[in-house]
């Protein structure tokens, strides 16, 4: 095998097998996978290293007892100037992030860099070709309610709506026993936090008339909105002229427009 000159995202040196080599490796598995050469210097130059008969089977314990997921990287000894090189492969893991410690690092560029919640939550979003709301949540299903989706699956198809079980199976909103994210938000059978939502009519920038704070599900949430904004819309008829044609008939006509502005004051969410 042609040894690397020069570090890269995909490579690290190491004299010597140790904690870093194990972070190396954990961060070479959350991005593209990687190579660690054990017996040489960050800059390239071959110091080689001292090995027993059962040193790669305790370095590869190591390495399984301090990762979760439990890594298990390819080994190989290489000669290099009558040196001894230790090739240390990973790679990249379908579904990330994994840890070293409890600690979670990637690759980045030529550094190991230690991720933040953030930088965690969308590894593992993207592993998994998903999203938050596509997750199942830790809740029970009876935190939603099933005539909530009845009435849903009725709304969809009138004549022949299906059953609501059915209904979110069909959907995946259920995974593992549990309501997904995204089915908790839309059937939620009580008050839920997660869909606060207040709108309001104003007067000006800080006088409100009237305010209305709404905890339900999506679906209760948005008709309230729509009652709220419907109530507080104003319409009128402006009087623009008055024709009086006694040669034709004694009556007198208006002519009117219909006018429907968008107040000022109008409701806002």
């Amino acid at each position: 095998m042609q040894i690397p000159r020069t570090e890269s995202n995909t490579v690290e040196f190491k004299k010597t097998f140790n904690h870093d080599a194990i972070v190396a490796l954990v961060a070479f598995a959350n991005a593209d996978g990687g190579n660690v050469f054990v017996g040489m210097g960050d800059d390239g130059k071959v110091f080689g290293v001292d090995l027993g008969p059962e040193s790669e089977t305790s370095w590869i314990n190591e390495i399984k007892g301090k990762t979760a997921p439990n890594l298990v990287p390819d080994v190989e000894r290489i000669c290099v100037k009558g040196k001894t090189i230790v090739h240390l492969h990973i790679n990249a893991l379908p579904v990330k992030p994994a840890a070293v410690q409890g600690r979670y690092y990637i690759r980045k560029g030529k550094s190991n860099h230690l991720m933040s919640v953030a930088e965690l939550s969308d590894l593992y979003l993207a592993s998994t070709s998903s999203s938050w709301d596509a997750l199942a949540s830790e809740r029970p299903m009876d935190a939603i309610s099933l005539e909530k989706v009845a009435a849903f699956a009725k709304r969809m198809n009138p004549e022949n709506p299906d059953d609501p079980l059915r209904v979110l199976r069909k959907l995946s909103l259920v995974k593992d026993g549990h309501p997904t994210h995204a089915c908790y938000l839309a059937f939620s059978s009580e008050y839920c936090f997660e869909t606060t939502f207040q709108t309001g009519r104003f007067k000006t920038q800080t006088f409100i008339l009237d305010d209305k704070t709404f905890h339900e599900d999506l679906f209760s949430t948005l008709d309230g909105v729509l009652e709220f904004v419907k109530k507080h819309l104003m319409a009128g008829l402006v009087i623009i002229a008055i024709i009086e044609d006694v040669e034709s008939t004694p009556s007198r006509f208006l002519t009117i427009e219909s006018n429907s502005p968008i107040p000022a004051d109008c409701p806002r969410g």
